[in-house]
């Protein structure tokens, strides 16, 4: 599917339709075409969205993902606006790669051992073998 999607972005645009219900983007300008908000939504977000949401108290839980509703989500999403800033993000990167850097530490030597296969759950922080 990927290597299709590829081609199809090459032939047509930054934006294909893919499937009935569906659109493929490749750039950021076409994301921001799709997905974001600017007081109207481009494309409407279909009830797939109502999956992200987790079910509490005999309902879903909304959040910024799974919510439909302009107004809605604009409010929650101005709550939060800071944290996402270009400037944070940026002064974030270093932890990142810090992050990344131990990850591969941490897989290359599960792989040392010359196994084919390899264990993910082993490689994540939450394994205390890991952690140490």
């Amino acid at each position: 599917m990927y290597r299709r999607n590829v081609i199809a972005h090459k032939k047509y645009s930054s934006v294909v339709r893919i499937g009935p219900n569906h659109v493929s983007h490749s750039s950021p300008e076409a994301f921001s075409r799709i997905y974001m908000y600017t007081g109207r939504q481009s494309f409407a977000k279909s009830d797939f969205y109502g999956v992200g949401a987790p079910t509490y108290r005999g309902g879903p839980l909304e959040n910024l993902f799974s919510i439909r509703d302009v107004n809605y989500h604009n409010n929650l999403h101005r709550n939060i606006d800071a944290l996402y800033s270009k400037t944070v993000v940026r002064e974030f990167e270093p932890h990142v790669y810090g992050c990344v850097s131990l990850f591969m530490k941490r897989l290359s030597g599960l792989r040392s051992n010359g196994a084919s296969r390899l264990d993910m759950s082993m490689a994540t922080p939450s394994c205390p073998r890991l952690s140490r």
